[in-house]
């Protein structure tokens, strides 16, 4: 992995298990026998390997081996010892590269004595002392050199280099004055340069630079001058080169001055006064300690020189005498290359034929795919091929093993007895076999006969032939998969035409049966038997003239497809029949027909069925159009209707923002709400619808007043019955019409036929609705003279989104969904909702009918004239009137306050709290919309109708100790409607005034009775307060 690719591929081979060593690097390496104590070492070596070696070897031995490595090794080669190996003595010689993996590099080129031969080591151990083999480069500039002098004269203190011999190198600074040269041969050793006083302290300085590795500094050292002696400091500072690791010292001498004293030198040892003879004595100590170390290196020289001597004579002789064999046996050599020569060339042919033959025979089993194995006479393998490889898993370095030794997945458990038994016997096996992944072989076991051969002679026998013998066996495999699913395919087709449904057979030229399946035999009742050897004209009856040009064709190489023919079967009855005929061609010619034949008969019929319900599909995906055309519709009504409210709301918030006065923002809030509100409704239908189409629509069903659900649909279409100018006219029984339904769900279904009443029916017309009890049902019919409704919508207008043409502008909203949702909902309570229209522009009449609730019908009148009395405020500037109806009022027990003018009204009301106030419009002193507001009396729920000529303003209020209700009568024209509206009255009715009917409507029945005038109360307080309006009538 940490070999590049280029290296890989100039310098490695692939190989299936992973790379082998190219020839060419190959060739590079020499390998040869080496003693590393007694042959003479490599030289100009980069890398030494010798791991877990050195640690078998006596410590002399060991010393000698890394001289020989160090002497084998350039400056700067690496030297790679085992885990428990070091270079020991030479450490000194070599730098560490990696402690931990004992790599070690070679510091410098020097002479390392007692480097002897293994058999005349010494068994005392000789301390070795390098020497320096001084290399001075010569290639600097001279103009450099010459101005480094200068700088060192300048800045660099007296000081002397010396190398490891004590021989000086170099002065600066003016030191060689302290130096003294003998008159003759004069010593280049600094120590003999120097007088006594100094050469004691500047030999011990450097003895522990070059020991200790370390800076060594001497204070109060005496040195001689010109003017005198000084004391100076001495220092010795180790230098050492980092390419050749050559080691100086630099003595340097410096005065003893203010800025130079002894603290500032830290640790340096300060050299005490030393007398003449200690200094000798110190002195002749180091010379006799040099002498010794000089005689004994002397004496090793000088052994080790013998040595060599005797060695070389020895050697010498040796060569000689080698040297006079070799011109010898060179001769006999020579002679004997030429015989090979020619025996080599020879060969050289015959082996160019044998790989030729070899490579012949390989492509011809190989190209054959027919797995081969060659086994010997002990069956060990001698060839075999790649296909034979995939079967036993062999390997090419599996030649020469026996065949017993390999597992295989052929199922055979004799395989191995019936190779043996073709050695023996000569018995050869033919069988088809499987592997364990069921692909099927054909096997083969053949003896490899060869010629009987006895000392290298061929042997013969009596008919004079070479004598056969069995030398081997062969093992083929011959894969058979291809045949097989050729076996497979013809199997199944077979299968497939013989127990086909339909019925197959096959025809010559002529027209005769050869061939018949069993769906033939039962499609016609004929047996194979009998069928077969027959013509086929005893199948087609009738229609037998036809054979004669279906073969006609079939001769030609045409194909008859699907044709229809009625044929007859062994009993006589006739079928329908499909009939398809091929030509059988062998090779290009044709010899037959195959002909398959289907009844029919049913999918004839079928046929004629599928014709009359084609038109059934035409009419559902006419209806699925139409739904789809609905969609479409709703949508943009959808879109329309929502998009319409949100701009208003839009609107309103962009105003807010520019115009954030009280009045405008009192607006913006009511549009705001109105829109809001309207979006709610919206959603709402929607969601039921959505309900509906799930099924999940449900109703709650309480025992409930029916009335009461009629009297909230109309307060909840007051505002746009008022917008329109529609004027409602509901004839509502004043008792109670007991029904047990969801009073929510009737409410939508009332309201929603009120709404779509008022959208359209043109301003300033009537609506009337009325309730009426008919055999046990309620049936409550909305009545309008609006648009009318198309004939033939009619049967179509409660479907879900189906509206009636409207203008682009859509001013009359919707979104096709309430009568609709109507439907569902009456239907929930048992009832039935249907409508009648005489036509376009004719108005329109829905009709309800639910089931009555169980209650006798004399209990339900008892309730229609109020039993209770009321507080009555009447209030009219015309006497007659007013007497007339306060005697009306007071006949049915009904204590009635009476006054003629708004002022006595405010009174009146403020002190007695009536239940309802009948206040005339135009009144002396302030009009009836100006009493009425300031009475108090405003209702809780707002409703204002009026007629086109005089009304009444009614508003029904609360029991007693509530605010009253108010009654205005006078002409109404269009800008009374507005004060009407800021009065907040309830209702409008108009001249004359009828007492039944008058309290007939259910707001003054509710004032007038208990019960209802609870139930007023409470509706009340569940609107918080909010202006309500009445029902409007006349």
């Amino acid at each position: 992995s940490n070999v590049t690719p280029a290296r890989l591929e100039r310098f490695f081979t692939p190989r299936s298990s992973g790379y082998q060593i190219s020839s060419e690097l190959r060739q590079l390496i020499v390998f040869a026998r080496h003693n590393v104590t007694k042959d003479a070492p490599f030289t100009k070596m980069h890398f030494i390997s010798c791991r877990n070696m050195l640690i078998y070897f006596q410590p002399q031995a060991q010393r000698t081996v890394l001289s020989l490595f160090h002497f084998g090794l350039v400056a700067g080669g690496t030297l790679f010892l085992g885990a428990s190996e070091t270079p020991g003595v030479l450490s000194d010689e070599f730098a560490i590269i990696d402690d931990h993996w004992k790599l070690f590099r070679k510091r410098r080129d020097v002479h390392l004595l007692g480097q002897v031969r293994l058999s005349q080591l010494r068994s005392a151990t000789v301390t070795t002392m390098p020497q320096l083999d001084q290399r001075r480069s010569n290639g600097a500039d001279p103009l450099i050199l010459a101005t480094y002098d200068q700088l060192l004269d300048l800045f660099m203190p007296p000081g002397l280099l010396v190398d490891e011999r004590h021989a000086l190198v170099d002065t600066y600074g003016g030191a060689e004055k302290l130096l003294r040269f003998k008159p003759r041969r004069p010593s280049n050793n600094v120590l003999d340069l120097l007088g006594d006083d100094l050469r004691t302290v500047v030999s011990g300085a450097m003895q522990r630079a070059f020991k200790d590795r370390e800076t060594v500094s001497y204070s109060g050292v005496r040195v001689p001058k010109d003017d005198g002696d000084v004391r100076c400091v001495v220092t010795a500072q180790l230098l050492v080169h980092p390419r050749t690791n050559v080691r100086n010292v630099l003595i340097t001498f410096r005065e003893m001055t203010e800025e130079v004293r002894p603290e500032a030198l830290g640790t340096a040892p300060v050299a005490a006064p030393i007398s003449m003879s200690e200094a000798s004595a110190e002195r002749m100590q180091t010379l006799e300690t040099e002498l010794r170390y000089t005689r004994e290196t002397l004496q090793s020289t000088i052994e080790e020189l013998e040595t060599s001597n005797e060695e070389m004579q020895a050697t010498n002789e040796e060569l000689v005498a080698s040297n006079e064999e070799l011109q010898s046996t060179n001769e006999e050599l020579h002679s004997v290359n030429e015989e090979l020569y020619s025996v080599n060339a020879e060969y050289q042919q015959k082996i160019i034929e044998l790989k030729e033959l070899n490579g012949d025979m390989a492509h011809l089993l190989e190209g054959t795919d027919v797995g081969t194995v060659f086994l010997d006479a002990e069956l060990r393998i001698r060839r075999f091929t790649s296909q034979m490889a995939r079967v036993f898993r062999f390997q090419p370095t599996d030649i020469g093993r026996r065949i017993s030794d390999f597992a295989h997945n052929i199922e055979r458990p004799q395989l191995a007895d019936e190779i043996e038994a073709a050695l023996r016997d000569g018995t050869v096996v033919e069988d088809e076999v499987r592997d364990r992944n069921r692909t099927p072989y054909f096997l083969r076991i053949l003896p490899y006969r060869g010629q009987a051969r006895a000392n290298g002679i061929t042997l013969f026998g009596n008919q004079g032939a070479p004598a056969p013998t069995i030398d081997g066996v062969v093992l083929t495999l011959t894969d058979l998969t291809a045949l097989d699913k050729v076996r497979t395919n013809v199997e199944q087709l077979s299968a497939i035409v013989e127990w086909a449904h339909d019925a197959m057979f096959v025809l010559n030229l002529e027209g005769v049966i050869t061939t018949w399946n069993r769906g033939a035999e039962k499609l016609y009742g004929h047996p194979a038997a009998e069928a077969i050897g027959k013509s086929v004209s005893v199948l087609m009856g009738d229609q037998a003239k036809q054979l004669a040009s279906y073969l006609a064709e079939i001769s030609c190489g045409e194909r008859v497809e699907h044709a229809t023919s009625l044929n007859r079967r062994k009993d006589g009855t006739r079928l329908d029949v499909s009939v398809t005929i091929s030509p059988i061609f062998h090779g290009s010619t044709i010899v037959g027909a195959s002909t398959i034949v289907r009844d029919i008969s049913k999918m004839v019929e079928t046929q004629r069925a599928l014709e009359s319900e084609q038109h059934k599909v035409k009419e559902l995906l006419a209806q699925t159009e139409e739904l789809a055309h609905r969609r479409e519709q709703f949508l943009a009504m959808l879109s329309h209707e929502l998009r319409n409210p949100l701009a208003a709301v839009l609107s309103a918030t962009t105003v807010l923002e520019q115009r954030p006065a009280i009045e405008v923002s009192s607006r913006c809030q009511s549009v705001i709400q109105r829109q809001s509100t309207h979006m709610k409704r919206l959603l709402d239908d929607l969601l039921d619808v959505s309900r509906i189409t799930s099924d999940k629509f449900t109703v709650e069903r309480t025992d409930l007043d029916l009335v009461e659900a009629i009297d909230t649909a109309i307060e909840a279409t007051a505002p746009l019955l008022a917008q329109r100018a529609i004027e409602l006219q509901a004839d509502l029984p004043p008792h109670r019409v007991p029904v047990r339904g969801d009073v929510r769900r009737l409410t939508q279904v009332f309201a929603n036929l009120l709404a779509n009443a008022a959208n359209y029916s043109p301003p300033a017309t009537r609506v009337a609705l009325s309730v009426a009890i008919q055999s046990g049902q309620i049936a409550v019919h909305v009545r309008d003279h609006g648009d009318g409704i198309d004939p033939a919508l009619q049967p179509k207008i409660f479907d879900l989104f189906v509206q009636a043409e409207q203008k682009l502008d859509r001013s009359r909203g919707g979104l096709g969904v309430g009568l609709s949702l109507a439907r569902t909902i009456v239907g929930l309570h048992g009832g039935t909702i249907g409508v009648h229209s005489e036509g376009l522009g004719k108005g329109s009449d829905f009709e309800v009918r639910l089931p009555l609730a169980n209650q006798r019908s004399e209990e339900a009148r008892g309730s229609l004239t109020p039993h209770h009395p009321c507080r009555i405020v009447l209030i009219d500037d015309q006497d007659d009137s007013r007497d007339m109806l306060r005697v009306m009022f007071e006949s049915r027990n009904h204590v009635v306050f009476d006054g003629c003018d708004g002022g006595i009204a405010i009174k009146l009301i403020s002190e007695h709290k009536p239940h309802v106030a009948f206040i005339d419009i135009g009144l002396p002193v302030m009009n009836g919309f100006e009493s009425h507001s300031r009475s108090g009396c405003a209702p809780s729920s707002r409703m204002s109708c009026w007629s086109r000529c005089r009304a009444t303003a009614i508003t029904p209020t609360s029991p007693p100790h509530s605010r009253p209700a108010s009654t205005n009568t006078s002409p109404s024209p269009p800008s009374s409607r507005r004060s009407s509206r800021s009065s907040r009255a309830s209702a409008a009715i108009s001249r004359p005034i009828r007492c039944d009917d008058l309290f007939a409507r259910p707001r003054l029945a509710t004032c007038c009775s208990r019960r209802t005038c609870l139930r007023s109360s409470r509706r009340r307080s569940c609107d918080g307060g909010s202006p309500s309006a009445g029902r409007a009538g006349r």
